[in-house]
């Protein structure tokens, strides 16, 4: 008999872990922010500021 055992009990492949369900709802957040911010940066120079 060996020692090791493989885990028999394996992670479903549809099964996010926690971290990359987090970033895939907060990147595209953060990305959407810097965007509006840029426009929002960009305009404002315009008007004279």
């Amino acid at each position: 008999m060996r020692a090791y055992h493989r885990p028999t009990h394996r992670q479903p492949q549809g099964d996010l872990s926690p971290v990359t369900l987090t970033l895939l709802i907060t990147a595209p957040a953060v990305l959407a922010a810097a965007t509006l911010r840029a426009r929002s940066a960009t305009r404002s120079r315009g008007r004279g500021r």
